[in-house]
């Protein structure tokens, strides 16, 4: 496996179609079979820098959006959160995107990248969160290994087809950022 340089700063208005093309070629790696295939070949780069145009440039914005980018300056991989939009009493912050290309998968960046917007939440008095994630996502694992706790399940539809989503919690967004004692084998 090739390791990378990476790094992981806050994101700006010239990396939306980096953000969108990590964005459109994840969701195309990580959903293979499990949302149809015609609704992953209709997602387009152009679509996804007009989202992510529309978060970078809210004057009221109250999400934070952080960029994975590699030596050449590319970027490999974001994190976006803020507050939990449906008024959870108990998970005030919610991280509502994490992406990162193939190729840097399992290298720690993922967890840099969280580390980044817990701090950041937490600065926002945001220290309980959660993360949905669909049931059939194989990086359901990176979040059980984050301590996420199964809070929450719901139905969701995607591109027609019927899928579950479960929520992973953390009461204690602290944990997110103290480092992870090394896995026994």
């Amino acid at each position: 496996m090739v390791q990378h340089t990476v790094k992981i700063r806050t994101a700006n208005l010239s990396d939306i179609a980096g953000i969108a093309r990590v964005h459109v070629e994840s969701w195309r790696t990580t959903y293979k079979g499990t949302i149809p295939e015609d609704f992953l070949a209709k997602l387009s780069y152009e679509q996804r820098e007009h989202l992510w145009d529309q978060v970078l440039t809210d004057p009221n914005r109250s999400r934070f959006v952080y960029v994975a980018e590699d030596e050449p300056g590319k970027i490999v991989g974001f994190i976006s959160g803020g507050p939990e939009p449906s008024g959870d009493i108990l998970y005030t912050g919610e991280i509502d995107a994490i992406y990162l290309l193939a190729s840097h998968q399992g290298q720690g960046i993922g967890r840099r990248l969280v580390v980044s917007l817990a701090s950041r939440l937490i600065e926002e008095n945001m220290t309980a969160l959660l993360v949905w994630v669909l049931a059939a996502n194989p990086a359901r694992k990176f979040y059980e290994r984050l301590g996420g706790q199964l809070i929450y399940e719901k139905q969701t539809s995607i591109g027609g087809a019927s899928l579950i989503e479960v929520a992973y919690g953390w009461q204690n967004a602290h944990t997110l950022i103290e480092p992870v004692p090394p896995q026994s084998s």
